[in-house]
């Protein structure tokens, strides 16, 4: 379907009715699209919609094409962001226009709904006078006597707050005064009665907003309406929390106090999400808030309010019958720990890897840490249970295809639940790289060498071999215990099953690079099998190439380690270089290489001919575009080409070059340009 087909027109032929379904059609049509698909259109559409908007408000008929007519707007402008700037002269003075003069509650939502968009795509650099009046004008909405006694308006603004919100971010924070109390009020209404006789009962039965539930053996009563806009008050407070992070501060110590009893307590699947959800983000502005005051002198609220978070997370997380929710509670525990712990970052990208604990504050201790991973565990213990269930049912009964499809999607959602599980884990070896490794051995050494074991399932080997990875890179204590360690890891590098290869690999290579003189025992015994391995029949097979990936790059970190090798491996080793599957490994193998060039190492200095192989190799990365020109790989790149230039003799690097393919040529030229 082309747009121009859809675009709506005003003739006099066409009637409102046909107009209406004319905008839906474009609405859908637009909310499918791809920028680049609807920007040819955009002049011509904007044009043809503000000639509906303009066309007055004479008629029910044209306020509702009206209302119509923006909500198209508010798909454009979603779809097209930045480039629907351009357009904001334009479009901005008649939706303001109509915000001022429509005292309809969904002309009201309408108009907001496309303004927020706007302001997004522009930016409050630009939008920032316009939105002070907007926001105004819905300020004296919200305290008329109509928001009091209209139920639909109250939900529409408090929706349209939220928009403003995410699009302002903390420009916004001045009209969190007028936004909180009703959205507190709103939060805190009570949606759920327990009933006591026979006779409530009937009388609810006969109300169509009343539900019948029971719960934990008692018979509830649940208003539905006012449970909807508790939970749309709910998610508007864990969305403005995000928004806002320490701009929210004022607000945290209440909205923590309204938001945790409801992680438990409520029957409505979303308020428990959105209350859960927000936890993290109201640690996040306490921790920044403190961080904007200067140097700290005590880590006292922060600590304070992470215990408290994680105390009614983790007691959410024993309670929680929904899956769904036992993963999003796991990765609030795993966010609310970070955001205590990195208050520098913006709460949405990851912090930088942590490998030592000089630069860690580490929050919790051996308690809190012990208690947090034994939850954990019970998690573990109850979906490994699950799936024996399952699994015993299936060896003595026949699924038909759709038992099947249900029961493939059960083991899905249980893999995944085990490796946020795992990652929450791996983020307490990240955070507390001096206090997790005692617990570890602890709680989780025994149940880890259990589930490692060859005749566990390959899953469930993985996820061992993940934790051990974990406390390897991030525990340096971890590393005086090679000896239990790396003969599990070469046992499981062996398996035909490529994830737990691939993990098995990588943790071989933090052995290597990490561990020292406690891995020299182990050198020979792990080139001999890793070098098998990566020149079997099916290393290079696309089910493989990963796990092929990460045992080359455990090859090179022996070889840059220990040079007791044969001088011989080095040069085979870059033949076999770059890696192209795991791209990310691939980086960090590169970055190790540029670093060996700057180091001078000895498989340099002392074997010159090594020299023009790596230039090559680096000449080859380039033309392969493989990274990113902004990733700090191609930094290191250009320092080691630049390194090498030096090292190598005019008549070799003459050589060199002209051994060179014409795009490897290429690549050099622009860089060295």
């Amino acid at each position: 379907m082309q747009v121009g087909v859809v675009r709506p027109n005003v003739p006099a032929k066409w009637t409102w009715h046909f107009l209406t379904h004319a905008l839906t059609s474009l609405r859908q049509f637009i909310d499918t699209c791809h920028p680049e698909m609807v920007e040819p259109y955009l002049e011509s559409l904007l044009g043809s919609l503000f000639a509906l908007l303009n066309l007055g408000h004479a008629t029910a008929e044209s306020r509702s094409v009206q209302e119509y007519a923006v909500s198209a707007l508010s798909s454009i402008a979603g779809c097209c962001g930045e480039s629907f700037g351009r357009f904001f002269n334009m479009v901005f003075p008649p939706l303001k226009q109509l915000l001022y003069t429509s005292l309809q509650e969904l002309q009201l939502d309408a108009a907001s709904t496309t303004t927020a968009p706007v302001g997004l795509a522009v930016g409050p650099a630009v939008f920032g006078g316009d939105a002070a009046e907007i926001l105004d004008v819905m300020t004296q909405m919200q305290h008329s006597s109509q928001y009091a006694n209209d139920e639909i308006l109250r939900s529409y603004l408090l929706q349209a707050w939220a928009r403003w919100c995410k699009t302002l971010t903390h420009h916004f924070a001045n009209y969190l005064p007028v936004v909180m109390p009703s959205l507190l009020d709103a939060a805190m209404q009570q949606a759920e009665f327990e009933m006591d006789d026979q006779d409530d009962m009937e009388d609810d039965d006969e109300d169509d907003d009343v539900q019948i539930a029971h719960i934990n053996d008692k018979c509830v009563s649940i208003r539905t309406s006012i449970l909807e806009e508790k939970a749309t008050a709910c998610q508007m407070l864990s969305s403005m929390v995000a928004d806002l992070k320490e701009s929210f501060f004022p607000y945290v110590e209440q909205v923590t106090q309204v938001l945790t009893p409801l992680m438990t307590d409520s029957v409505h699947t979303e308020i428990r999400a959105a209350s859960i959800s927000a936890m993290p983000w109201l640690v996040l502005s306490v921790s920044k808030h403190l961080l904007q005051q200067g140097p700290l002198d005590t880590l006292s609220p922060v600590v304070q309010m992470l215990e408290f978070t994680l105390g009614r997370l983790l007691n959410a997380l024993s309670t929680e019958p929904e899956l769904d929710l036992q993963m999003t509670i796991m990765q609030s525990i795993k966010m609310c720990i970070s955001h205590a712990v990195h208050p520098q970052h913006d709460g949405e990208s990851p912090p930088p890897p942590v490998t030592t604990a000089t630069n860690v504050v580490e929050l919790l201790n051996h308690a809190q840490l012990s208690q947090l991973v034994e939850g954990l565990l019970i998690v573990l213990a109850e979906s490994f249970q699950r799936r024996a269930v399952r699994r015993a049912r299936k060896a003595i009964e026949e699924f038909d295809d759709e038992e099947n499809e249900e029961d493939l999607d059960n083991d899905a959602t249980e893999a995944q639940l085990q490796f946020i599980l795992a990652d929450c884990l791996g983020n307490l070896a990240e955070t507390h790289p001096s206090r997790f490794f005692p617990v570890f051995q602890d709680t989780l050494l025994d149940k880890v060498l259990e589930m490692v074991q060859p005749h566990c399932l390959p899953e469930d080997r993985k996820l061992a071999v993940y934790l051990v990875d974990d406390v390897l890179e991030h525990c340096e204590p971890a590393r005086d215990h090679l000896g239990t360690f790396v003969p599990l890891l070469l046992n499981c590098v062996a398996s035909e099953y490529p994830p737990l290869r691939q993990a098995a690999s990588y943790g071989l290579s933090l052995s290597a690079r990490l561990g020292g003189a406690a891995f020299v025992p182990y050198v020979n015994p792990t080139v001999e099998l890793l070098w098998t391995l990566v020149h079997s029949a099916d290393a290079w097979e696309p089910f493989m190439v990963n796990a092929t990936d990460n045992a080359v790059s455990a090859l090179g970190s022996i070889l840059l380690h220990f040079d007791s090798l044969p001088s011989t491996l080095f040069p085979q080793w870059l033949a076999l270089l770059p890696l192209r599957g795991d791209v990310e490994e691939s980086a960090a193998l590169i970055q190790r290489v540029c670093a060996a060039v700057l180091a001078s190492h000895k498989v340099l200095s002392e074997d010159p001919s090594n020299v023009p192989r790596v230039l090559s190799l680096l000449a080859e990365v380039l033309s392969l575009q493989l990274f990113e020109p902004d990733q700090p790989v191609a930094k290191d790149m250009q320092a080691a080409l630049h390194a090498l230039r030096t090292m190598v003799p005019d008549h070799v690097m003459k050589s060199v070059w002209q051994s060179m393919s014409a795009a490897q040529q290429a690549a050099l030229h622009a860089l060295f340009a």
